[in-house]
């Protein structure tokens, strides 16, 4: 197309006319290919070789006419059939997709969210009282968590990246929202770590009903746009909190959260839009990414708010205990 040209006019200026106009046209309108064709001397020339030894005058014009032709006719072909525009799309999609997984496949952790200056004490200087207090935080916290992630939303996501000679990709979530959580009574476990109480949880599955989403290709022409709604599903999500308790505070005992890590193991993300394209599978890619990230980060830092507001429930209740 005309940009096509331009860009490798720009990139090799000495290269006529013509030979841009063919290389363009046996690479099928891909500038990287059609700039590696005219490097490596394979743009197939269409005139006889006799010809370039023979002063010309009259084909000359003839030629930029037709070249004239030709750039109108692909400016004419790219306008109504922006499919060239889609292939590079999706070709920038799916490198980034690729470095997406391998960068999923190195990342084994979660998200994490601390808490600096955490007092260190440790918890089994409670003695004969450390069972009661198991017991009684346990109960209390398994239907917090549970409501927690279920009233869970994310903060809404905006981002731009850069696709190399695509120019400037906008990409937004929003409504990130909990829908349906699912966390096994049996995969619920407290225990004792380095004198810290340690909540673990595995196995949750959750579903986020309609997230909205949109991208935008910023620059360059035509400028591409689309939106539309998603659904995720999460299974396989492990959440890892350090708690501790000392002694203090109103109710005799203080609670606190050291650290709250969360790990998503499997997410999947279906979306439509207002066109069916083979873009959507490669933009999931990213959007995967950034709702992974997002969730990991908001339900680390979030669960941690939410035990330690929930655990003045459990403090108060610690006055019982020994009337028991």
């Amino acid at each position: 197309g005309m940009e096509g040209f331009e860009t490798i006019k720009a990139i090799l200026p000495d290269v006529d006319a013509q030979t841009i106009s063919l290389a363009l046209s046996q690479s099928g309108d891909n500038v990287e290919r059609a700039i590696d064709l005219i490097l490596n001397g394979q743009v197939v020339v269409v005139s006889p070789p006799a010809a370039s030894t023979t002063p010309v005058t009259q084909p000359e014009k003839e030629d930029s006419d037709e070249i004239l032709a030709k750039r109108l006719q692909a400016q004419f072909d790219l306008e109504n059939n922006p499919q060239d525009e889609e292939i590079s799309l999706q070709q920038f999609l799916q490198d980034e997709d690729e470095l997406l997984a391998f960068q999923l496949s190195q990342q084994q952790t979660g998200r994490a969210w601390e808490q600096p200056n955490v007092p260190e004490f440790d918890i089994t200087q409670f003695g004969g009282m450390l069972t009661g207090i198991m017991q009684q935080v346990e109960t209390a916290l398994l239907p917090q968590v549970t409501q927690f992630i279920k009233d869970f939303k994310a903060e809404p996501i905006e981002e731009e990246m850069d696709a190399g000679k695509l120019g400037q990709i906008a990409f937004g979530l929003k409504n990130l929202k909990v829908s349906q959580v699912d966390i096994p009574k049996e995969k619920f476990e407290l225990k004792i770590d380095d004198g810290k109480l340690c909540l673990n949880i595995s196995g949750i599955s959750c579903s986020l009903d309609q997230f909205e989403w949109n991208y935008e290709k910023k620059t360059g022409f035509p400028k591409l746009k689309d939106n539309g709604t998603g659904t995720v599903a999460i299974s396989k999500c492990t959440i890892n909190v350090k708690m501790v308790m000392s002694l203090g505070g109103a109710h005799g005992v203080e609670f606190q959260v050291a650290s709250s890590e969360v790990h998503i193991g499997k997410l999947d993300v279906k979306i439509s839009g207002t066109a069916a394209s083979v873009i959507y599978n490669l933009i999931i890619g990213i959007f995967k990414n950034m709702i992974k990230a997002q969730l990991e980060t908001g339900l680390a830092k979030g669960l941690a708010e939410a035990i330690i507001s929930g655990s003045r429930d459990i403090m108060a209740n610690m006055g019982n205990m020994g009337s028991d």
